[in-house]
């Protein structure tokens, strides 16, 4: 942007002027505004936030004196080093990012003052503003990236360690003394309760489901650190996360806290996981895992993430007959099955929902939000064809096995 402008000459020799006093009101409001830095009683953490202010102020005009009207490398390296100074005070992502906010906020106010919005100033104001906002776009995503990684640096510093742990417990080579004292290491307490989760994506590409699961696993790591203030244990094997955490509420709390850390990674159906019941005992891993890892097999049927005492014996037991179906499932039944999927997908979900309605037409017809005589008529369609009593609930549950397990039909049946 050229220097000569009248308007942003002026403009730049008024931020300069009012440099201290500019920076003071921003850091006011800054900790007003962000909690963090309200919190703060060191006065070296306060120099460095006016430092930063500063600097931050000083880009700006320099910006704006540059013939380009855009900041360079040597402007985003002192973006990134304060950004890895704020980094080993504690000080989050979301609030540093939140401290511009208020610093914009601030600006404004000391422009509005100014009257920079008045008159031949206003069009200067024009000019200048938006390249305020699109310095802390790009300022912002620099700063994204130096938390990015030091988070990887954190979630890597001491995992192989906790890992091996893990990987003993699994295989029972652990003792009650040394398992204790690791606890107390990783940060546990005496009386913690765990649960187990185990985690698996389903995707074909290999080189895509490992960055999936690191992604993952960094993920959930933090979100669970940061509500219990404990990093999980953590194991990265084969085409699982396992992953052991002190419960702070119930194991519902830690599948809700799982879905949203997991959220923005997965789309729907690419997730399976299971969260176990709470267990005390941590020598009592493996046991736990095996229950853990059966039902993960269980949900493979039908992806999602869910506590072990959400999964049906109907599911397990789908799950136990798997191709097995093809021999046992009376060929009427089979047949049923493969043409309602191909020409009467509707009559197949009027038998899950006449299930889950306790076999009750009016429950089923307000469920699918169709008339009663539709509902009778599919029912009397389906009792032809598949020769089944649909008031008879052993007929019907072997019905929504089939159903469940109709890929295994294609083979004859006896």
């Amino acid at each position: 942007m050229s220097s000569t402008h009248a308007g942003l000459r002026q403009f730049i020799r008024e931020i300069r002027r009012d440099r201290d006093k500019l920076v003071r009101f921003i850091v006011n409001r800054i900790r007003a505004e962000v909690y963090e830095y309200r919190e703060v009683v060191s006065s070296e953490v306060i120099t460095e936030l006016a430092a930063h202010v500063e600097g931050h102020l000083r880009i700006y005009v320099e910006i704006l004196e540059s013939q380009t009207g855009h900041p360079d490398e040597q402007h985003f390296e002192f973006v990134q080093g304060a950004a890895r100074l704020r980094v080993g005070q504690g000080i989050t992502s979301e609030n540093l990012i939140r401290s511009f906010s208020s610093a914009t906020s601030a600006l404004w106010t000391w422009l509005v003052d100014n009257g920079w919005l008045e008159g031949e100033r206003a069009l200067t104001m024009s000019e200048t503003w938006p390249i305020w906002f699109q310095y802390l776009n790009e300022a912002n995503a620099r700063i994204a990236a130096v938390y990015r990684e030091a988070e990887i640096e954190r979630f890597a510093d001491g995992a192989a360690v906790r890992a091996n742990f893990v990987g003993n417990l699994l295989q029972r080579k652990v003792c009650t003394i040394e398992a204790r004292r690791s606890l107390i290491e990783f940060g546990f307490g005496a009386d913690d309760t765990f649960g187990l989760v185990l985690l698996r994506t389903d995707q074909t590409d290999e080189r895509l489901a490992v960055e999936t699961r690191q992604r993952l696993a960094r993920a959930v790591s933090s979100r669970l650190e940061s509500m219990s203030g404990v990093r999980p244990l953590m194991l990265l094997r084969d085409d699982e996360i396992v992953l052991v955490h002190a419960l702070r509420g119930s194991p519902q709390q830690l599948c809700d806290d799982i879905r949203k850390a997991t959220s923005r990674i997965t789309k729907p159906g690419e997730l399976v996981g299971v969260v176990s019941e709470a267990f005390t005992d941590i020598r009592h891993l493996d046991s736990v895992h095996a229950v853990a890892y059966r039902a993960l097999r269980v949900l493979t049927q039908r992806p999602r993430l869910a506590l072990i005492t959400e999964i049906s014996l109907l599911e397990f037991a789908i799950a136990a007959l798997g191709s097995d179906v093809g021999l046992v499932c009376p060929p009427r039944v089979a047949r049923f099955v493969r043409a309602a999927e191909a020409d009467h997908p509707d009559w197949i979900d009027t038998v899950r929902v006449w299930a889950q309605s306790s076999m009750n037409v009016k429950h089923t017809a307000a469920a699918m939000q169709v008339h009663v005589n539709t509902v009778y008529y599919r029912l009397n369609q389906i009792t032809k064809t598949a020769g089944i009593d649909v008031y008879d609930l052993e007929q019907v549950v072997g019905l929504l096995i089939a159903i469940e397990l109709s890929e295994h039909l294609a083979q004859p049946t006896l």
